[in-house]
């Protein structure tokens, strides 16, 4: 196993819709396009709003392949961003998924499948009706408010097929979560064995401070570890708030020894479960800012053969 693939295989949501890139609907798919290529190793799905799918459908003809009898090499996964749960538009948008996919599962039809969903919701009224509604096939990640305790929320996630999103950032210092919050939101995950993915704000790898925001933003390594040693039960809540806080990239290694913060260590393989249980993936309107700070750390994949 390779020591990156381990923590961070398949891992990159690409958002370049999204601030604070904002690109145009025809750049992003070139750019996604251009990730696959580049760094299959790295790249997820591709986020795009449930209202706007069948842009998508024109829009990927030239650059994603198509569907054959048989299981197709390089299809694109999709996560399909929704409106609110209590939103009136929300069922329109879930048939609008359910109708891509029929789409595109025919044989000469470009290879696109809106697997996941992005979905927000404020209380547990809309989890339980959220729940009902979903298609089968799609895997929901429901959006909570971490500044307000979320334990209650995730608890009710458990066993369902569902997993939870933590928003990290946005245009303003309000949009980022404390360490605090963003710690105790991945216990609560990893104590209800409730898988997540986190969106905006993970730009870079490591901590940083954002003296325009007056701010930090999260670094994806220290969420990334944080998750597979919560998962692994290797640190407490308070150790989780000193992982997500920390600042210095010595502190943290991905080697085919294993994965470590400190004097916490994992192997490969206890990783790799933590990416399948718990810590999903996480979005980003860049790609390329994120595998430029992980080569500047020594942490490479395998690029996607030519």
């Amino acid at each position: 196993m390779i020591p990156a693939e381990a923590l961070f295989g398949e891992s990159l949501d690409f958002a370049g819709l999204y601030p604070p890139a904002k690109l145009d609907r025809k750049t992003t798919v070139k750019q996604f396009a251009a990730l696959l290529d580049q760094a299959l190793w790295f790249a997820g799905r591709l986020v795009w709003p449930a209202e706007s799918l069948n842009e998508l459908s024109v829009l990927a003809r030239e650059h994603a392949p198509l569907v054959q009898e048989t299981d197709t090499e390089g299809a694109w996964g999709i996560t399909a961003v929704t409106c609110a749960a209590n939103d009136p538009a929300f069922a329109k948008q879930l048939d609008a998924i359910a109708s891509f996919n029929e789409r595109h599962e025919v044989a000469g039809a470009t290879a696109l499948r809106a697997d996941c969903a992005e979905i927000k919701v404020v209380g547990a009224a809309d989890l339980d009706s959220a729940l009902e509604e979903v298609p089968e096939d799609v895997f929901p990640y429901f959006e909570i408010d971490s500044a307000s305790d979320p334990r209650g929320l995730i608890t009710a996630l458990a066993g369902m097929g569902a997993g939870a999103k933590i928003r990290m950032g946005g245009l303003d210092a309000a949009s980022y979560p404390t360490v605090e919050a963003t710690a105790r939101f991945i216990m609560a995950c990893a104590r209800a064995n409730v898988p997540f993915k986190a969106t905006a704000g993970l730009h870079r790898a490591v901590r940083r401070p954002l003296r325009e925001l007056g701010c930090h933003s999260h670094g994806f390594i220290n969420v990334f570890t944080a998750a597979a040693l919560a998962h692994g039960e290797s640190i407490n809540e308070a150790q989780c708030v000193e992982l997500l806080a920390d600042e210095d990239a010595t502190h943290f290694a991905c080697t085919e020894r294993g994965v470590s913060w400190k004097s916490h260590h994992l192997s490969l393989d206890d990783a790799a479960r933590s990416r399948e249980d718990l810590f999903h993936s996480f979005g980003s309107c860049s790609w390329e800012e994120p595998l430029e700070d992980l080569a500047k750390l020594g942490i490479t994949g395998v690029r996607n053969a030519q």
